[in-house]
């Protein structure tokens, strides 16, 4: 192995490498870091309101994308919805929403959705009750995934896959490779390390 030298926060050669790896991956142009999966979901709503000059972000029901404000409802969270819709996923009535409103800067993908559509993610304890299924349509959600992205491009909505837990598992490319399906922004988090 090489010698890198010290490390010393992001001026370290190595972070040069990754980044240019990750844009290799993911087929998009700019890289940035974060401290957590839930900072890098935030940037990427922040920087969709800012070039949308929308506030309102999409969210899928049961879908997980970190704990902060409105995208993480229900008991734990003191704060009301705000500046968040809670759609269905692999619902026709979310596309006819998307193509009517006018203030909705993006739309929040977590493509694990796909094993549980509207369902709340399993938790360590599920993960290992038989009696969840295993199985899951794939050509259906990916047919679903291209519904939306088109969607979003009519109307100039980003699309945001959240893939903080996901990551690189479904495919070298993620899930835009997997369901063949191109975001405007992919967050990656716990699958780096």
């Amino acid at each position: 192995a090489r010698d890198l030298g010290p490390v010393l926060g992001n001026l370290h050669p190595m972070t040069l490498h990754n980044a240019e790896r990750l844009k290799e991956i993911s087929g998009l142009d700019e890289v940035s870091f974060h401290m957590s999966g839930t900072e890098a979901v935030m940037q990427a709503v922040r920087l969709a309101r800012y070039h949308t000059k929308r506030k309102y972000l999409v969210r899928f029901c049961g879908a997980y994308h970190g704990w902060w404000e409105d995208v993480q409802p229900g008991p734990g969270n003191p704060l009301p919805p705000r500046e968040t819709y809670t759609l269905r996923d692999m619902d026709e009535r979310s596309l006819k929403v998307l193509r009517t409103r006018r203030d909705i800067a993006c739309v929040l993908v977590n493509p694990l959705q796909a094993l549980h559509p509207n369902a709340n993610a399993p938790g360590d304890g599920q993960l290992i009750d038989g009696s969840r299924r295993a199985g899951f349509d794939r050509e259906a959600y990916a047919a679903w995934l291209k519904r939306l992205r088109e969607v979003c491009s009519e109307r100039g909505i980003v699309l945001i896959f959240d893939e903080v837990f996901g990551g690189f598992r479904l495919a070298p490319g993620g899930a835009q490779e997997y369901f063949s399906v191109r975001a405007d922004m992919v967050t990656y988090g716990k699958t780096l390390g």
